[in-house]
């Protein structure tokens, strides 16, 4: 069993200022103030109207006295629009009371009148809407239906809100076809626009909605986290229909850890006590059941009776999982009766033959048309086919062009394809005088330690004494060991070096991102100072000690590190070379972080700064504000490409003292 919230949209809405002041029954009460205060006129319909709105989660009976006085009075004063949204709410609360034929029949209602006046966006409203009550139903093929038509209109009008609502409707409808995945993506896409936006309710449902799917995959951990988090907003935005969802969907996720295989959730909430663990899911069931009983929430009252039956019956409690079955049978009759299907049905032929008669109309208006344009379609023929000669014409000459263009073209990619070559060379070629440097230290104790090994070899030639003889030979194998110590670092070396400079891309591996970074740091510094004599920079690690590895293409990632590195010190190094601050001292930090669901790799340096206009085209290729010779302006392109490529982004803060470039990169 699982609760389902659904995103509901508002047909229309009071000002901003109003809605933003107050939430859930205080809400509420704040409008129905603005109620007593007003005529009847068309904004009193519109404050009517939110009042229903707002109770058809909180209050669904008293919901619909409003939207029914809404209704009459926007009859009194032939606005239909205000017709349209109180049918659309009567639909919302009927919903919540899960009465289902009801719900259709009014958001048939309002979207006859939407139609009747052409306004898409509330037309893709009233389909989100009547796909909420086929959900609720369990028809998914109509609740898909109807979400795909909503989310079209509302992708055609550029409609976010409306777009990010529909995805969180359809990934209801993955979730109970199985396809969490998807479900999940859905979810936290709309979570994301409604996180932007500040809205709390929907967030409580996008969150409540995951915690679902992770059910599903029985992660249980995550379902309780976000379950948990889904009902704390429900409770603060005092939405009633959503905490009692909420504590339904807790409740199972305590008795599934009481009863998976895997006890480590178990040992560590109730120190194995699986009882605990059932007796709490039972308290949280029950409070459930509570709150949709205050409020005549039919279809949540049978599905908390059905759950609790099982509970009762998986831990021998006959009794009560009897009366638990009985219960849940006699709401289940209310909600899915053969009259409410019936009735459902009903009503969509209705509306079919509604559809059938307006295209008939439309049919003979079109015969009509056809008549009256039959000699203008003769000339517009007749005018065509100048045209065409015409259009013949600039076609050859514009054919012509295009194949001169073409060839512009090919040559633009070929000269693009060098430069691309041009910066991963350079690039190695920074990477290469990073690993001279580097390795010249154990290549000179290899030298050294060779050296000495030879004069010991001399001195053992001409020893007579015993013990001298063995002193020179304990000293020569300790030599010998000092030259394969020395050796295994410059092999070390080498092959870091092949796994940073090689080519290839795509295949993904476990990577220690610390290591990574701390690599890419060494090479970076040391090719800077090779280039540049007597440069010398402060630098600070900060590498979190929880980071887990990540599933990258370590060669790319690396060559990111690095060109953000050699950015960073030669904007440190510019600074420097021109700086009239005898003071300055370059400063560059590394750090590592790990977030919720993202790793974060920081690079900061004090160098020249990055003006705003210029990091607007900080990452399109060829745009470059080095020297002609220093650089293609193909690197933070060609790195902001690869972080994509992993599902991450690139961000950049900078002003004249400090730069920070931040390289996202997701766990999953």
């Amino acid at each position: 069993m699982r609760f389902i919230t659904i995103v509901l949209l508002l047909v229309f809405g009071i000002t901003a200022g109003v809605a933003a002041q107050k939430q859930g029954k205080a809400k509420i009460d704040s409008l129905q103030q603005l109620v007593l205060k007003s005529a009847d006129d068309t904004n009193k319909v519109i404050l009517l109207n939110s009042i229903s709105y707002q109770s058809s989660t909180i209050d669904p009976d008293g919901g619909l006295e409003y939207a029914l006085k809404a209704l009459t009075l926007a009859k009194k004063l032939k606005y239909p629009r205000g017709e349209a949204e109180s049918y659309s709410n009567q639909g919302l609360n009927l919903t919540s009371k899960a009465d289902y034929s009801g719900a259709l029949e009014n958001h048939f209602k309002a979207l006859a009148i939407h139609e009747s006046m052409n306004s898409k966006q509330n037309i893709a409203v009233c389909y989100s809407n009547i796909g909420v009550v086929y959900n609720n139903q369990m028809n998914l093929d109509k609740a898909r239906e109807y979400y795909e038509k909503a989310l079209e209109e509302f992708r055609e009008l550029k409609f976010e809100q409306g777009v990010a609502t529909t995805l969180g409707n359809l990934g209801l409808v993955y979730h109970a076809t199985g396809e969490h995945e998807k479900a999940l993506s859905s979810f936290s896409e709309s979570l994301h626009y409604s996180e932007s936006k500040n809205d709390t309710t929907s967030m409580a449902i996008c969150i409540g909605n995951m915690g679902n799917s992770y059910l599903a995959q029985n992660r249980l951990d995550k379902a309780l986290e976000y379950d948990l988090r889904a009902l704390a907003l429900n409770e603060q935005i005092g939405d009633i229909v959503g905490s009692g969802i909420g504590m339904g969907n807790v409740g199972e996720v305590y008795f599934k850890i009481a009863t998976d295989t895997n006890t480590f959730l178990l040992d560590s909430l109730f120190n194995g006590n699986k009882q605990k663990a059932i007796d709490l899911s039972i308290s949280y069931l029950k409070r459930s059941l509570e709150i949709f009983k205050t409020i005549g929430f039919l279809n949540g009252i049978q599905e908390v009776h059905k759950y609790l039956a099982s509970i009762y019956e998986s831990v021998g409690d006959y009794k009560n999982a009897l009366a638990e079955a009985r219960e849940h049978m006699q709401m289940k009759d209310s909600v899915f009766n053969v009259d409410n299907n019936n009735r459902i049905a009903a009503i969509e032929t209705k509306r079919l033959n509604d559809l059938n008669q307006k295209e008939l109309e439309i049919k003979n208006l079109r015969i009509q048309k056809a008549e009256k344009e039959q000699w203008l379609l003769i000339g517009a023929i007749f005018f065509l086919l100048i045209i065409s000669i015409i259009s013949y014409n600039r076609f050859r000459i514009k054919q012509q062009s295009n194949k001169r263009l073409e060839k512009t073209l090919n040559h633009l990619k070929s000269t693009q394809a060098q430069l691309v070559e041009q910066e991963k060379l350079a690039s190695l070629g920074a990477l290469a005088a990073g690993v001279a440097h580097e390795i010249q230290n154990p290549l000179n104790f290899v030298n050294n330690f060779s050296e000495l090994g030879t004069e010991l070899i001399d001195d053992l030639a001409t020893e007579d004494d015993e013990e001298a003889r063995k002193q020179l030979l304990s000293d020569l194998k300790e030599n010998l060991g000092k030259i394969n110590q020395h050796g295994k670092r410059a092999d070390a070396i080498v092959k870091n070096m092949l796994m940073h400079s090689r080519t290839e891309s795509g295949t993904r591996q476990l990577t220690d991102i610390n290591k990574l970074c701390e690599e890419a740091l060494g090479f970076s510094f040391h090719a800077t100072q090779a280039k540049y004599k007597g440069f010398s920079c402060d630098i600070e690690k900060h590498f979190s000690t929880n980071l887990e590895e990540l599933s990258v293409v370590p060669g790319d990632i690396s060559r990111v590190v690095l060109n953000m590195l050699n950015n960073a010190f030669y904007s440190m190094y510019q600074k420097k070379l021109n700086s009239t601050d005898s003071n300055y001292k370059p400063k560059l930090s590394i750090s590592t972080f790990r977030g919720p669901d993202r790793t974060l790799i920081t690079i900061t340096d004090n160098g020249l700064g990055i003006p705003a206009d210029v990091q607007q085209k900080l990452f399109e290729p060829f745009f470059t504000t080095k020297p002609a010779n220093e650089g293609t302006g193909l690197g933070l392109s060609i790195s902001y490409d690869i972080i994509k490529a992993h599902g991450g982004k690139i961000t950049v803060k900078s002003d004249s003292n400090e730069t920070a470039f931040v390289i996202e990169l997701r766990l999953t």
